[in-house]
């Protein structure tokens, strides 16, 4: 895509906009936070709530969802940003909920459902097929006081 400085190019997210100054960029929007990770060149972040923010190659921003403010600036872990073109999911110390909601992203069936907040919030890292929610499976397979059950098309996450 040829870059038009009439037309700039903006994501949407929620009440955020994102808007490319010659860059490439990644957004991932989810329930509690829109992630920006700029692989190259440089975004502009604007929001009711603030002022814009400039965001440079190598940043990664964590905006939270309500607020619209960026809650952290971290260095972007370029690999883990663009897992996802190569259908790949990588997580490091993320929620269970978290995990199950980017799988139930990427596949209608089944879903995965937590049963239980606490189980929810338990962190796991891994890198797994985005079009496969077994392969889940086989990295919570390493908890030992976790199971799962299989109930029409969804695959439930609960404690032994």
């Amino acid at each position: 895509m040829r870059h038009e400085a009439t037309r700039p190019f903006l994501v949407h997210a929620g009440s955020v906009v994102i808007q490319a100054v010659g860059t490439q960029f990644n957004v991932n929007r989810r329930t509690r936070d829109t992630t920006v990770a700029v692989i190259e060149g440089v975004v502009q972040v604007t929001d009711k709530a603030q002022s814009p923010a400039r965001l440079v190659a190598g940043d990664e921003a964590h905006i939270a969802v309500g607020s619209g403010k960026i809650a952290t600036r971290d260095k972007v872990d370029a690999l883990r940003a663009t897992a996802w073109r190569q259908k790949r999911l990588i997580f490091q110390a993320d929620t269970l909920e978290d995990i199950a909601g980017e799988f139930n992203r990427y596949n209608p069936v089944p879903k995965i459902r937590i049963d239980g907040a606490a189980i929810g919030q338990r962190r796991f890292t891994g890198a797994l097929d985005a079009n496969h929610p077994e392969s889940l499976l086989s990295l919570l397979g390493e908890a030992d006081d976790l199971t799962f059950e299989r109930h029409g098309d969804e695959l439930i996450v609960k404690t032994r």
